[in-house]
């Protein structure tokens, strides 16, 4: 009997808890979702509304808060198609908010540089007034004359005076023309700021880069100038060096091609000459005027002194040759000291996180955050509370 009513009162605990489990996720699953405009947004239960506020119970508590920080309220029962608006929306309202930001940063950077142009444009006139009135009273001297003008030191004075303030407006007008150029310059290139400090860096970007060709990874951090010098340096020495080599390459051929030339030529000459010799023998046997020649002395007369020449040409085939090797390996030189470079340039690169333009608010990190706040951010109230919950990127 005891046993029995053990297990029924387990039985009656089991339901019991089951039923408050059920309570419990019943007010997260089916439950209204409220997307505020600064990102972020919270399961709550609206329990009315009207043209100014809304009133939502969020973790047992009654909040009271402006439209005008609502994005939109979603109405559904089903968890993943809540997610999926909810998720819409914050992607829609990111974009937003970035082109304000760009919009706004551009208006500011347009609205400054008409102030320099505007402020230029009356530095100019000034100083063309000023100018004006230098030139009548330099007129007014000159016919006046010079013993006037010392009768009246305060004509002296006031075209000193005068021409000092010319030169203070040069000076002005040009550091205003280089502050306008700047902000010409940085207008151009905002369309990729967004692109170039939001990239993730690290410095193998910038290694495989300069691996594949010479001065890209400097190139692709801004350092143009030494992207640019590096290339220059390499290509230059590389076409240069296998110009020379090339060049070496067919001379060594040429004088090849003519050693062989003259070694054929010498020994068609000894043979013509032994032929010779013996037939002028055979018709004058006992002839003492015919004088032999010995071959050797044939070849050092005919073929030795082309060789030396041949020789002299080879050599300096040669000497090209290692010169434009020599150039080449400069090149690859080159090409390694800018790999190392961009290595040592992309650590200190890297150490600059990458700017993520499209956070804003209270948008957070991926992954489980928590927060301890004595106020909520959706109401004036004061009160302590704390949340953990789990962000998501898309």
């Amino acid at each position: 009997m005891t046993e029995n009513f053990s297990i029924q009162k387990l039985g009656s605990m089991l339901i019991h808890f089951f039923f408050l489990i059920f309570l419990f996720f019943s007010s997260s699953l089916f439950s209204e979702t409220l997307i505020f405009k600064d990102g972020s947004y919270i399961n709550c239960r609206i329990k009315n509304q009207n043209v100014q506020r809304v009133i939502y119970e969020y973790k047992g508590k009654t909040h009271s808060i402006s439209k005008t920080k609502v994005l939109r309220i979603v109405y559904t029962n089903d968890p993943q198609k809540a997610k999926k608006e909810v998720e819409t929306e914050l992607i829609k309202l990111r974009k937003n908010l970035l082109k304000q930001k760009k919009e706004s940063e551009t208006k500011k950077k347009k609205e400054q540089e008409e102030k320099e142009k505007e402020e230029t444009r009356k530095k100019e006139e000034e100083l063309q007034n000023k100018l004006t009135e230098l030139q009548k009273r330099l007129e007014e001297l000159e016919q006046k004359g010079l013993s006037e003008t010392e009768e009246h030191p305060q004509e002296d004075k006031f075209v000193k005076n005068t021409s000092e303030e010319i030169s203070a407006l040069k000076v002005e007008i040009e550091d205003l023309k280089k502050r306008t150029t700047r902000i010409e310059k940085y207008l151009e290139l905002e369309p990729d700021l967004k692109d170039y400090y939001g990239k993730q860096r690290s410095p193998w970007s910038l290694v495989w880069r300069s691996a594949l060709f010479p001065g890209w990874g400097h190139s692709y951090v801004r350092k143009e100038e030494i992207g640019i010098t590096y290339t220059t340096l390499f290509l230059s020495l590389l076409v240069i060096g296998g110009g020379i080599y090339d060049s070496g390459s067919t001379a060594l051929k040429a004088a090849s091609n003519k050693e062989q030339t003259d070694l054929v030529q010498t020994h068609l000459l000894m043979n013509l000459y032994e032929k010779n010799q013996q037939a002028l023998l055979a018709e004058n046997p006992n002839s003492t005027s015919i004088t032999a020649i010995s071959s050797s002395d044939i070849f050092s007369l005919t073929f030795f002194p082309k060789y030396l020449k041949t020789k002299a040409a080879r050599n300096t085939a040669s000497s090209l040759q290692a010169k434009g090797r020599a150039t080449v390996a400069a090149a690859f030189g080159i090409y390694f000291i800018q790999i190392v470079h961009a290595y040592i340039t992309g650590v200190y690169w890297s150490k600059r996180p990458a700017i993520l333009f499209e956070e804003y608010g209270s948008l957070q990190p991926s992954g489980f955050q928590f927060s301890l706040n004595s106020d909520s951010p959706q109401t004036t109230k004061q009160e302590q509370n704390y949340s953990i919950h789990y962000n998501y990127k898309f």
